[in-house]
């Protein structure tokens, strides 16, 4: 159950759009926490599997 939440938060982390007007600080913003969102589901993979065994 945990690998496939980690599987369906990875696929929207990185399906996820930018829904703020592209000339605003904000942009910047929503880059930042959907790049660390895609690290911490990769992150999560990775303890997982290293838990795993």
């Amino acid at each position: 159950m945990i690998e496939e939440y980690g599987n369906t938060f990875f696929q929207r982390a990185g399906s996820a759009e930018i829904a703020v007007p592209k000339n605003t600080w904000l942009v910047r913003a929503a880059t930042d926490i959907i790049e660390m969102s895609q690290a911490y589901a990769s992150d999560g993979f990775v303890f997982l599997k290293t838990t795993m065994k």
